[in-house]
């Protein structure tokens, strides 16, 4: 039993500083007043989806807020205007950080969200 926590805690640590590649939802709690705000990265895109609030079925605004590539051995974030940031992705959480690794921020993945975004036109 003992071996089986000892595992466990080990395989937690180790997957916490393993890359994986930029897919998956990133709670930004920075932008949303009610519901939860996330990015999605999917299919080499990044999505940003900021709900509108009401109630239950609420509706978000979809919005497309760059496009993730490799780099080498990094990911690049590359907004619409151009800019570029670094991203690291964990089982847990997003890092991104400018291109000289100042301001570095972490949003938390989102496990289990239990509804994909209402698109609003």
């Amino acid at each position: 039993m003992l071996a089986l926590l000892v595992f466990i805690i080990a395989a937690v640590v180790v997957l916490s500083f393993v890359q994986f590649p930029p897919i998956g939802r990133f709670q930004v709690k920075e932008i949303a007043c009610e519901g939860t705000a996330y990015w999605e990265f999917k299919n080499g895109k990044i999505i940003q989806n900021v709900p509108l609030g009401g109630e239950r079925g609420m509706s978000y605004e979809i919005q497309q807020i760059g496009t993730y590539v490799k780099d080498g051995d990094r990911w690049l974030w590359v907004t619409p205007s151009g800019e570029r940031f670094y991203i690291k992705i964990t089982w847990h959480s997003l890092e991104v950080s400018n291109l000289d690794g100042s301001q570095a921020r972490k949003y938390p993945r989102l496990i289990a969200f239990k509804r994909a975004a209402k698109r609003i036109d």
